[in-house]
């Protein structure tokens, strides 16, 4: 994880690395930012740590690469769009080159490369692109094709190539997952538990949260003290929390790149009031003091608020809840904001209304994820008018 430490005039931003091959120690670089401890300053210095973590993460995919090959067109794509993509999507591009895409054509040179060829790309991946030769699943399969069009599409855009044969390729058609929200049941039955369960109060806190909001796991660990106004009952998502490539980065945007607000319930005021008075007492037990804009959900290991919760221990804490929670067994904690949403619509809310409180940036995007909902409401609605009519 990446670390940003205080110091009179500044902070230094740290991350960890694997073992130099050479020495076999680990390598940790580093970088002083000076700026004030203020909320500009902080946001500079977590700026910092996700562009040390990008600027080392990005090391050629195939360092021997020669010139003209895909393998080479990948290192240079990649490398233009560092700053464009968000560096989970960036890890999974470069992912899905080193496994996917260069052992196959990569040593192909780009003026040699023919829609057939990637073809039989998107087919050898179907039977066996998994990482233990199993079959690859139709959607990882479009997102190598994603992929490699937007290499493609650069090496056109420079000149390199007259045209990009991705686009004439024929991957897999995307294939939409069924939505199935937990029941109202689940959700209650959950509440209680952790309601009742000696545990970490961040628990109930995140769960109601998600449950009420249908906010993003990213979105939900960004929460910070200044987002909360528990006077007029609001919560405003303004950044998100992701694990990329072994760290935390927290970046002041949330997934679809925009801030918005959204109405909480008493009993989400409430769990918000128990998880910041549970955070101010352990700093006061432990003689620390608090960041005055502390995190939500920080990752309790210095106390002070200054770092977010990793979502690797959300993951684990979700992994066990089955064993307390026997009916959540296969809910993914995602599968809340499927609750909210399909449960709004169940009740009559208006899509737009919906829309903004999932945070889409269109309501078309709610329309198209769940139409087959909107659609049962409809029924509903015609046997309601056959009933008043009768």
């Amino acid at each position: 994880m990446g670390t940003i430490r205080r110091y009179a005039d500044g902070f230094r931003v740290s991350i960890y690395s694997p073992r130099d091959p050479e020495t076999g120690k680990h390598r940790r670089p580093s970088k002083y930012v000076k700026a004030p401890n203020t909320r500009a300053g902080r946001k500079k210095a977590e700026a910092a740590l996700a562009q040390l973590i990008l600027d080392h993460e990005h090391q050629p995919i195939a360092p021997k690469a020669q010139l003209g090959t895909v393998a080479d067109l990948f290192d240079r794509w990649l490398a233009s769009q560092a700053h464009r993509l968000s560096p989970k999507t960036l890890a999974e591009y470069r992912r899905a080159a080193r496994l996917k895409i260069l052992p196959h054509i990569g040593d192909m040179r780009l003026t040699d490369v023919r829609v057939s060829d990637l073809d039989r790309l998107y087919v050898t991946l179907l039977v066996s692109g998994g990482e233990e030769g199993q079959p690859l699943a139709p959607n990882s399969v479009r997102r190598v094709h994603i992929a490699i069009s937007g290499a493609f599409a650069a090496a056109v855009k420079w000149g390199e190539l007259e045209k990009n044969p991705a686009r004439f390729a024929s991957p897999p058609s995307p294939r939409s997952s069924p939505i199935e929200p937990p029941s109202i049941e689940q959700i209650t039955a959950t509440l209680a538990h952790l309601d009742q369960a000696d545990g970490p109060l961040w628990r109930p806190a995140l769960f109601r949260l998600a449950a009420t909001t249908g906010a993003r796991r990213s979105q939900l660990l960004g929460v910070r003290s200044a987002d909360i106004d528990l006077e007029s009952g609001t919560l405003r998502f303004t950044r998100s929390v992701t694990r990329t490539a072994g760290q935390t980065i927290v970046r002041e945007r949330t997934k679809s790149g925009k801030s918005y607000a959204v109405s909480i319930d008493e009993g989400t005021i409430a769990a918000i009031k128990a998880q910041q008075a549970d955070q101010r007492s352990a700093a006061r037990a432990a003689g620390v003091t608090m960041n005055p804009n502390p995190f939500l959900f920080d990752d309790r290991k210095s106390l002070t608020g200054s770092a977010p919760m990793s979502p690797n221990a959300v993951k684990s804490w979700w992994s066990r809840l089955p064993n307390d929670v026997p009916s959540m067994a296969g809910v993914r904690l995602h599968d809340l904001r499927h609750f909210v949403a399909t449960q709004l619509l169940a009740q009559g809310v208006d899509i737009v209304t919906v829309s903004t409180r999932l945070g889409h940036n269109d309501p078309s995007v709610t329309l198209r994820i769940y139409a087959h909902w909107i659609a049962a409401r409809d029924r509903s609605a015609s046997d309601l008018m056959s009933t008043l009519l009768a």
